[in-house]
């Protein structure tokens, strides 16, 4: 029997079970009431082990729960995964692109520090807790960022 060697290409780190919505069909069960999160040293050291065994690696997730709850440790995450050459992705549902101009300036930050792409999460579910507009004004606001 062959056996075939699979070499991971990205690392995704959950790290928060803290969100600003609370969706019933959650795959992570988060919710605003959970508080826990991962530390900026742990996330770091995690980025690190992964590179040393995993040198193939191209690209870190950061997700959650919510992980632009993370404040300004996201930005020094992304940075630092960005500066170990990993391109850096979110996943979020949104909930800070208030209008288009705050979602700009949310946006442009997190690409200075290093962001290469952005996930929306939206659906039914998430549009009890999240309005509809402020996903239209998270894409509106990351196609004015995109690279031409």
């Amino acid at each position: 029997m062959i056996s075939k060697i699979i070499e991971p290409k990205i690392l995704s780190l959950i790290t928060t079970e803290k969100c600003t919505a609370a969706c019933h069909n959650c795959c992570f069960q988060c919710s605003p009431r959970l508080k826990q999160r991962m530390s900026l040293e742990d996330m770091k050291f995690l980025i690190d082990e992964v590179i040393k065994d995993f040198p193939m690696i191209l690209a870190c997730v950061f997700t959650g729960g919510e992980c632009t709850t993370l404040g300004t440790d996201l930005h020094q995450i992304i940075n630092y995964a960005a500066i170990n050459n990993l391109k850096c992705r979110i996943v979020t549902n949104g909930h800070w692109a208030v209008s288009e101009s705050r979602a700009l300036l949310f946006l442009k930050q997190l690409k200075d520090a290093g962001l290469h792409e952005l996930n929306l999460s939206t659906g039914d579910e998430h549009q009890k807790w999240i309005p509809y507009d402020r996903i239209v004004y998270a894409c509106q606001a990351a196609v004015k960022l995109e690279p031409v």
